[in-house]
């Protein structure tokens, strides 16, 4: 990780993995997660995974009200969606 920036207080360097059609984890990469705040009342909240190599989102995730998030391991969260599945 010498290359790569430290990340700032407020961010936690993830491992993303997708599940993809055949129901096996891809990774995706490593990089910093950052919760973001609403911007307006009809808005949710966001998770954003940015690349520690070249900065670009590996991922950009509405938190859904009515989603179910599961902590499995101290550092590990999971989240399915009907279209769409990530650990970080």
């Amino acid at each position: 990780m010498s290359s790569s920036t430290p990340p700032p207080n407020n961010r936690s360097r993830v491992k993303l993995y997708t599940l993809n059609e055949e129901r096996q984890w891809d990774d995706r990469g490593t990089g910093f997660v950052t919760c973001i705040s609403p911007t307006t009342l009809n808005t949710s909240y966001s998770i954003i995974v940015k690349s520690e190599v070249d900065g670009s989102t590996l991922l950009e995730s509405k938190i859904q009200l009515h989603t179910k998030y599961q902590k499995q391991q101290v550092r590990l969260i999971k989240n399915s969606y009907e279209t769409d599945s990530f650990f970080l």
